[in-house]
């Protein structure tokens, strides 16, 4: 029966989060189970119908507080209940405690006490928890919560309450989220309406319960209405904290319009104080435009985020606005500035004790620090936000570290494979938030199948990847592994057709420009020589030869900008050019590593010495593509073998 109506698993045991009044034993079984239990008659029913009300498990020391019955004699029945395996005893901790040889025995048991009964005992069952161990308001909060919510109308409101937002704070601390919400919902069923900032409070706190489980959209509905509640009561640098945590998830949703309502709103609310709030969402407006691509604007709001934090001489402020600093940075391929000022902002925010902001900061000097082959580095701070935002419920900051972690176990990785496995991981936790930078999950997974030699899945992945891509600094990834999908079917009309669509869009030589256009530059030059457009590829090199101090390594295909330029740089015949740019390639290849890229750089560094056409170096020509092809076969990648192979026919 309790099977099929969903509340007993196949196994036997019952499902998580089942409640007493969601259990309906069937009559027959209750007759059968009831007959057992008058075998010990009405007195030992009674005990044990307390213990039933304690939970699935009792310690006799509390069953001695809540029944009134003479200790020799509660021992006699305890006895006979176990004779007859109606309990089962287990030490815990130097206790006793008597388990239920049935969860269908307990509810048997519960069956037969009255509701006014039932709630008497939950109320004895708190005030004895309460009385017999000290630590219990600390440790226990939500054990006697859930007592004071079944005791109903026996226990006083105002204790109840009190325990269910204890209970929600040490869930939110040790990162049980669902028992936080689960809290904060009983809370607000029992605030008075009329109060209006504690039920403010208390969705705040539920807020920060739904945040940590993904849901977004969710949590910025129940802080908008704190804010308003906050402000009311005076609360405004509490206000403006929310205004900014709002916006922090909107840049999650791609929605910077939304973003800045809630930033301008935060400030807006402070008026003219001067304080930590100001600063941070003032830098946090600046890291927006970044992100947004407008660097010059960005600028600007850092500039006046730097001295109000200067000003102030607050750890916090100041590491806030490296973060920013950070984010705009790296966004805008400003690598060498992303990771000083990340640097600063890790020093700051852990003086602080930030540690939320500390993820962030973490992961954001992380892929800068991969970008520059420092792979050790990136992996520690990678590893470490990852870590960090698990334990504190920071989803976005989790996708971020691990994101780094995944990149970097890309450039070290000789299994394709599970690549693949980590960037469809990746994918998964940004559609777990909703997020549309889920574009960038397809663009790396279009580069591991382009790798792989999965045409059809990198073409579909890639145009993913463009379809769901926001407007931003990142705009770009999509086109760039389209591109090379096109470029490695061989599509040589449609390439032409997609360079002329990115003409004036690419960056120029001594111009920064978002992250997203610079990796379009690089797979730009790259396709354009697999396609066969060296003419292309030529007009393109004194770009991408500019990029090789500033960004070593392009994402998400993990490509060496050296490689690339070399390629450009064969194509336009400036063949000395070429051979440097591969002996720096083939050397940070090795070095660093960058286990993908070294067949990559043989492969293209030997062709070029083959096209060249003198004769010395034919021999090391035909032993680097020689050996890429050897590499090729090893690691899986059957196109890139047969370019191999072709270059040796």
């Amino acid at each position: 029966h309790l099977v099929e109506e969903g509340k007993l698993l196949e196994d036997g045991t019952f499902p998580a989060g089942i409640t007493i009044d969601e259990l309906d034993v069937p009559e027959s079984v209750r007759l059968v189970v009831g007959r057992r239990l008058e075998r010990l008659g009405e007195e030992a029913q009674r005990v044990l119908a307390a213990g039933a009300v304690v939970g699935r498990a009792f310690p006799f020391s509390l069953l001695e507080e809540i029944v009134d019955v003479d200790a020799g004699r509660l021992l006699d029945i305890v006895e006979e209940a176990e004779a007859a395996r109606v309990i089962v005893p287990e030490g815990r901790g130097g206790q006793v405690y008597y388990s239920f040889a049935h969860e269908l025995i307990r509810q048997t048991l519960l069956s037969g006490v009255s509701m006014l009964r039932r709630q008497r005992l939950h109320l004895m069952v708190a005030d004895a928890i309460e009385r017999t161990d000290r630590r219990a308001r600390s440790e226990r909060p939500s054990e006697i919560a859930n007592h004071l919510l079944q005791a109903g109308a026996a226990a006083e409101p105002a204790r109840t309450l009190e325990y269910l937002e204890l209970s929600a704070g040490r869930a939110i601390a040790s990162a049980a989220f669902e028992e936080a919400l689960r809290a904060c919902e009983d809370a607000l069923s029992v605030v008075d309406p009329d109060d209006t900032l504690r039920k403010a409070k208390i969705q705040e706190r539920k807020g920060w319960a739904v945040r940590a489980l993904g849901r977004y959209d969710e949590a910025i509905a129940l802080w908008d209405e704190v804010i308003d509640v906050y402000a009311g009561h005076g609360l405004v640098e509490e206000a403006a904290a929310l205004c900014w945590e709002c916006g922090y998830m909107l840049v999650w949703l791609t929605r910077f319009d939304q973003t800045f309502v809630y930033y301008s709103r935060g400030l807006s609310i402070l008026e003219d104080r001067v304080s930590v709030s100001r600063a941070v969402l003032v830098a946090s407006r600046g890291a927006v435009l970044g992100v947004a691509g407008l660097y010059d604007d960005a600028e600007k709001n850092l500039h006046e985020a730097e001295a109000i934090a200067g000003e102030l001489d607050d750890d916090r402020a100041l590491g806030m606005l490296h973060w920013a600093r950070t984010v705009a940075n790296w966004s805008n391929t400003r690598i060498h500035d992303a990771i000083s000022t990340g640097y600063q902002a890790i020093e700051l925010l852990r003086r602080a004790k930030d540690q939320w902001t500390l993820v962030d900061a973490l992961s954001w000097t992380a892929f800068p620090l991969n970008a520059t082959g420092d792979v050790e580095a990136g992996l520690a701070l990678g590893t470490e936000a990852a870590e960090l935002a698990k334990r504190l419920g920071h989803q976005a900051g989790e996708v971020l570290g691990l994101r780094s972690v995944g990149l970097n176990a890309y450039m070290l990785s000789r299994d394709l494979s599970e690549v693949e496995r980590i960037v469809r991981e990746d994918l998964a936790r940004c559609d777990a938030i909703q997020s549309p930078w889920v574009a960038q999950s397809y663009g790396w997974l279009a580069a591991v199948q382009l790798l792989r030699g999965d045409l059809d899945g990198a073409r579909a992945s890639a145009q993913r990847a463009s379809e769901v891509e926001p407007l931003s600094a990142y705009s770009g990834v999509g086109w760039s592994y389209e591109f090379l999908v096109a470029a490695y079917s061989g599509e040589r009309a449609t390439c032409t057709a997609m360079l002329e669509e990115a003409r004036g869009l690419l960056p120029a030589p001594g111009r920064r420009q978002g992250l997203g256009r610079t990796v379009q530059l690089i797979a730009a030059v790259h396709g354009s020589v697999v396609a066969g457009l060296p003419a292309d590829a030529a007009e393109l090199y004194p770009a991408v030869a500019d990029l090789v101090d500033e960004l070593p390594l392009s994402f998400f295909d993990i490509t060496l900008t050296n490689r690339v330029a070399g390629m450009a740089a064969a194509a336009a015949g400036h063949w000395d050019e070429a051979v440097s740019h591969f002996e720096t390639a083939l050397r940070q290849a090795r070095e660093w590593p960058v286990v993908i890229e070294e067949p990559q750089v043989k492969l293209w560094y030997g062709r070029t010495l083959l096209e060249r056409g003198r004769s010395e170096d034919e021999a090391r020509g035909r032993a680097l593509v020689d050996e890429a092809r050897t590499a090729y076969a090893d690691l899986g990648m059957p196109l890139h073998t047969a370019l191999a192979d072709a270059l040796l026919r």
